[in-house]
């Protein structure tokens, strides 16, 4: 394998991966046609459903049949939910686009990750993942904050444009995803090609009984998949009341989308400053100053004005992104590379169990009693769970890293 070509080539994925007119300021469409704030907040919860019910399923499959056509997949289900929401005229077909862009996100989820570390292991360069994670990362905030850059133009040329460009953009970032190469690091991954649809069932069943194994093994990787989830659920319902907050608030179209991009650039930021925490303090250190830094981020949300809102999402975008590269390198440390896709996806169901349940949540409450008392709401929560989340892991030992016995 060229790993620089590879590399490139899953930067490229990233960019247009992370590059959408509509996803920035989905919420505001929705609105803008009629929906209201709790009806989204039901729509994001169904997202979060369907999420928990294909997340394992989809991580899975990825380890069995191969990374790379996944991630295709992955691509081409964007296109369709795009499609879906370009011709969605009430509530249900609303759902059922989110449902579909929920499989968009499974497919990748822990793919993403898996391909990208396994194809560092084949050559012995694991060390690097951090780094390559980072700028993976990066690039996705990049891309996506240029989609919210056009938000204002977004709002200006209409939904229906917006959503057939997005189709466009996921059969590219599916031409891209057939330019990588599939890597294979254990005798498993290099009998992908000699597997028939027959031996799948039995296949699922060993999946299922070695990744519930490990996490039995292992509690320290399940509960590092519960503090990245907990950060950023705070984090993304942020940015979501966000985008209503800053439009009640007077911001115009063209304002509104700086304003969104300036909190965007807060993930690029986190996804370089994971790379300095990693280095210079330990996970817990960095879990905690992380979900501080959430925390005051909802905090600073919850005032009036643009400016406090801004730096509000700024703060929580920050802080969850730089966790979510720091957990990233984490996890794939400790997971076995035959179930890297699987495990990884549990810890987005993580995600999902929780959304099921703040989304419709905070949403309701923001709807009854203010936005404020959501974000108020959000941060309450936040801090105890990462408190109660430290002290579990002070408890659990620090297992050897899988990349460090491969270079050994």
């Amino acid at each position: 394998m060229n790993l620089n070509k590879q590399i490139k080539c899953l930067y490229l994925y990233e960019l247009l991966s992370g590059f959408s007119l509509g996803e920035g300021v989905w919420v505001i469409f929705l609105l803008m046609r009629g929906f209201s704030l709790l009806e989204v907040g039901i729509a994001e919860g169904f997202f979060h459903v369907v999420s928990f019910c294909c997340e394992v399923p989809s991580g899975m499959l990825a380890d069995l049949l191969g990374r790379k056509r996944t991630l295709v997949c992955s691509r081409l289900m964007s296109g369709a939910a795009a499609l879906g929401m370009l011709m969605s005229t009430n509530i249900f077909g609303v759902c059922l686009s989110l449902g579909l862009c929920a499989m968009e996100y499974n497919l990748a989820s822990g793919t993403r990750e898996a391909i990208t570390y396994d194809s560092l292991l084949q050559e012995r360069e694991a060390g690097r993942y951090l780094r390559v994670c980072s700028n993976q990362n990066l690039l996705f905030r990049l891309a996506q904050g240029g989609g919210i850059l056009l938000s204002g133009v977004a709002l200006l040329i209409g939904w229906r444009w917006c959503y057939r460009l997005d189709v466009l953009l996921g059969l590219c970032g599916a031409l891209a995803a057939l330019a990588l190469r599939e890597p294979a690091v254990t005798e498993r991954q290099r009998e992908r090609p000699r597997l028939g649809l027959r031996q799948l069932p039995r296949l699922l069943a060993r999946q299922t009984k070695d990744s519930l194994r490990f996490l039995r093994r292992t509690p320290r990787a399940f509960l590092c998949m519960l503090a990245g989830s907990a950060v950023e659920t705070g984090s993304i319902l942020c940015g979501f009341f966000l985008q209503q907050q800053l439009t009640e608030q007077g911001a115009s179209s063209y304002l509104l989308g700086l304003l969104l991009l300036g909190v965007s650039l807060g993930g690029m930021a986190g996804a370089k400053a994971a790379v300095l925490l990693a280095k210079r303090i330990s996970y817990r250190q960095t879990l905690a100053l992380c979900g501080a830094g959430t925390a005051l981020g909802l905090l600073f949300a919850a005032g009036n004005g643009l400016l406090l809102g801004v730096a509000g999402g700024f703060l929580s975008a920050m802080w969850s992104e730089a966790l979510a590269t720091v957990n990233d390198r984490e996890l794939n440390s400790m997971i076995p590379s035959d179930q890297r896709a699987t495990l990884i996806s549990i810890g987005s169901m993580t995600f999902s169990v929780l959304m099921m349940g703040a989304s419709p949540a905070a949403g309701a409450l923001g709807g009854r009693h203010g936005i404020g008392s959501a974000y108020l709401a959000l941060a309450a929560a936040l801090l105890p769970a990462v408190g109660l989340l430290l002290f579990l892991l002070g408890r659990c030992p620090v297992p050897r890293c899988e990349a460090e016995e491969t270079e050994s």
